[in-house]
């Protein structure tokens, strides 16, 4: 088992040391819908009324191993989403070409994953990656697990790009333990002064906060968590 590589350290062994560790929750969006209810792939998105925002709706999906699409299939047939273009990324699929994906033009695939600015195709920097949706207008929606990978990929492909391409809302699973055997820091636990650090950075640069958080069964070291950029800073304009 690869949980017993971990280090242990003075830190509570459940879902307590998010909640130590996030600082404040809230306020509730005006307006959620909720996609995948009563699962695991459970998921919510802060939506507006108004024909602007789906005329100009962007959402990319990180993942989809062929065999998740879910989120995608769910997106299309909301009311309040279906005029959104759902941008998929993946990279592990065979032959990059994905057998199952939802037969609709409104669903586009791109065979590359997101990573960090010292990697290499496929593995694509935030930045470059949403340059391929040829798009005008930044992500209303960011959906994203990659296991642990979270840390690097938001503090150093996603806050270190060009601010007006920052989503708008991001909705992701968030570790402090994981089995990504390729992740440095992998055999220990993410203590929750480092979770506090993420996530003030995440509001301190990116103006970022908590808008929901959710904990799933039988994963103790997961949260899904549901941030909204409420804040713009003048600073960040031009990018970081």
């Amino acid at each position: 088992m690869y949980e017993k590589r971990w280090i242990n350290v003075l830190e509570p062994s459940t879902m307590e040391r998010f909640t130590a560790g996030i600082g404040p929750v809230g306020p509730e969006c005006s307006d959620k819908i909720t996609v995948s209810k009563g699962t695991y792939e459970e998921k919510s998105i802060c939506v507006e009324n108004s024909n602007n925002y789906m005329q100009q709706c962007n959402i990319v999906s990180v993942g989809s191993n062929d065999r998740q699409w879910g989120f995608e299939r769910e997106i299309m047939n909301n009311s309040k989403l279906r005029g959104c273009i759902i941008h998929t990324f993946d990279c592990t699929l065979p032959n990059n070409k994905p057998k199952r994906k939802p037969q609709s033009d409104n669903v586009k695939f791109y065979p590359y994953c997101i990573g960090s600015e010292s990697q290499k195709a496929p593995y694509l920097p935030y930045d470059q990656l949403w340059s391929l949706a040829k798009s005008k207008h930044a992500p209303k929606v960011l959906k994203m697990d990659v296991e642990g990978f979270e840390y690097d990929v938001i503090l150093n492909s996603i806050l270190t790009s060009n601010a007006s391409t920052w989503p708008e809302q991001i909705v992701m699973e968030v570790h402090w333990g994981t089995r990504m055997v390729r992740l440095p820091w992998m055999p220990r636990t993410r203590t929750a002064a480092e979770l506090a650090l993420f996530f003030g950075i995440m509001f301190n640069r990116g103006g970022y906060i908590i808008q929901q958080t959710r904990f799933m069964p039988g994963c103790q070291t997961c949260m899904e968590v549901l941030l909204v950029r409420a804040v713009c800073y003048e600073t960040h304009l031009g990018g970081v």
